[in-house]
């Protein structure tokens, strides 16, 4: 949903700027310094910009509707979210990274109790072999009146031997044995795939933090050469054509600048969920450069 914010706001920019050009070119032409091609190219751009906004705005219906859908109301009321650009960067490790799912996710947690478990069966299988030490003690009081009475104790302790089927008892041990292996083999794999979940998205965030200022910059110069390059047809110099392709430069560097965030902002919550645990943003003067358009 927020793309497609996005994207219907560079359209609406750039319809703004496609009416602008049109404008300037019809007075130019009404004065004679421009040819009525300037004229024809320019509404082209405009009604072209405004298709696009006609699009923009459809998909920002598709996107509401599908986001009714995932939250379980596909009809529900109109409302509007926050949909401010927003860029507040992390400082993480890949080994912080695994150290925190391994502390705050129950799922790596359960599978090392598996294991555990599995681990025990095996134990239990084997002290089915060996008899048990148990210990007994009891204790009485009585007579005939109160000069009589008299105390008993008796304790002692005993080995008790358990009936053994050999070949029964064996074919437990191997079982458990075989369930402890699985259990290892298996446990390994779910832990690996864990850890090659986190390592994706923190890949993903890494790239898309080291991006972000590249395509700000990129976006800073698109609108530098555009204001020069509309300044100069403002005042007669310049052609149309040479504007329509700073407007499109800017249009394209505002969708990629716009991109990278949303891709950083998405691996920043799927790395949360893959380790179980909201990171804190940075407090610097960085998060205050980008935090907004």
């Amino acid at each position: 949903l927020i793309c497609a914010f996005d994207k219907r706001k560079v359209a609406t920019d750039t319809l703004s700027q496609y009416e602008q050009t049109y404008n300037q070119a019809q007075a130019f032409w009404e004065v004679g310094t421009k040819t009525k091609v300037d004229v024809l190219f320019a509404q082209t751009n405009m009604e072209d910009a405004r298709a696009e906004l006609i699009s923009a705005n459809n998909n920002v219906d598709i996107a509401y509707s599908r986001l009714n859908n995932a939250i379980g109301l596909p009809f529900s009321d109109p409302y509007t979210i926050d949909t401010s650009l927003k860029y507040e960067p992390v400082n993480i490790s890949m080994k912080e990274a695994v150290e925190i799912a391994n502390e705050s996710r129950p799922d790596l947690k359960g599978v090392m109790l598996n294991v555990d478990e599995a681990n025990q069966m095996v134990k239990l299988a084997w002290k089915s072999w060996f008899p048990s030490l148990e210990f007994q003690a009891n204790y009485a009081r009585g007579g005939i009146d109160s000069f009589t009475d008299r105390e008993w104790w008796n304790y002692g302790g005993f080995l008790s031997f358990p009936t053994v089927n050999p070949i029964q008892t064996g074919v437990r041990i191997k079982e458990a044995k075989a369930a402890y292996k699985q259990m290892q083999f298996d446990t390994k794999a779910q832990i690996n795939d864990i850890y090659y979940e986190i390592q994706s998205v923190y890949t993903r965030l890494k790239d898309a933090k080291a991006r972000i200022p590249v395509m700000k910059t990129a976006m800073e110069k698109a609108q530098e050469n555009y204001d020069i390059t509309s300044g100069r047809y403002k005042v007669g110099y310049g052609d149309v054509i040479e504007l329509k392709d700073a407007q499109v430069a800017l249009a394209n560097a505002k969708l990629n600048y716009f991109r990278t965030i949303n891709e950083y902002n998405s691996a920043r919550a799927n790395l949360e969920k893959s380790i179980g645990q909201t990171l804190k943003s940075e407090t610097s003067e960085e998060v205050e450069n980008f935090q907004e358009l």
